[in-house]
């Protein structure tokens, strides 16, 4: 957080905000008593939220909020992968005062991916891979007059990948949870500035490979024979 205090002076009601959320998956399949399955997920959140007064006495507000999940499991000749994801993301602003300018600005980016991979059976590749990115930009600002600003915005979000084959289990799991909030209120001709950066990057993966055991060869036969 950087916190600068100014002085200066300032000189309609405009509130903006917009939210995008996408999100994908593809499924996997068997071959013959050979297994081979393969998941993917991916999601990703942009939020957007601006409340800005300029001049006179007014007040505004406003907040953006959304969830996401999705599920994925595969079951394939004696094997299983499950796959979850979800987030949740929300924004609120709020201004207030007479004169002057008082604006909050938030900015709010995430993303997040899960993979797995099965084949084989008991020999084979086993691989399980997770990324959860994470931005989020709170700004407060009053400048001149008298006014008050608040801006709150948060974000959950939980990945949990299962694989379970007849030679063994994988487990994975991360979460994220984040907060910012920010405050701010001021006299005439005094500037105030609020910023608040987060940014939160998260990743892991397990890969295993394993063959079958050659037979060891037989003894020699004993001497003389």
């Amino acid at each position: 957080m950087r916190n600068r205090f100014i002085l200066c002076a300032a000189v309609i009601l405009l509130s903006c905000s917009s939210t995008l959320a996408t999100i994908g998956h593809c499924g996997g399949h068997s071959v013959g008593r050979f297994t081979t399955i393969g998941q993917d997920q991916d999601f990703s959140i942009g939020g957007f939220n601006m409340v800005k007064r300029v001049g006179g006495c007014s007040r505004a507000e406003s907040e953006n909020a959304v969830n996401v999940g999705q599920c994925q499991a595969a079951h394939a000749a004696g094997s299983a992968a499950l796959q979850k994801q979800a987030g949740k993301i929300a924004q609120n602003a709020s201004v207030s005062g007479v004169g002057g300018t008082t604006k909050v600005l938030q900015d709010a980016s995430v993303e997040g991916l899960q993979d797995q991979t099965i084949k084989g059976r008991r020999h084979g590749l086993r691989a399980q891979n997770q990324s959860l990115n994470l931005e989020l930009d709170n700004v407060l600002r009053k400048s001149g007059g008298i006014g008050k600003a608040q801006g709150t915005q948060s974000f959950v979000g939980r990945q949990r990948q299962i694989q379970i084959t007849p030679g063994g289990i994988g487990v994975s799991t991360q979460s994220v949870e984040a907060e910012q909030s920010a405050k701010i209120a001021g006299s005439p001709c005094s500037t105030v500035i609020v910023n608040n950066s987060l940014d939160v990057q998260m990743g892991q993966s397990q890969t295993i490979s394993t063959a079958p055991s050659k037979p060891s060869p037989p003894p020699p036969p004993p001497c003389g024979k």
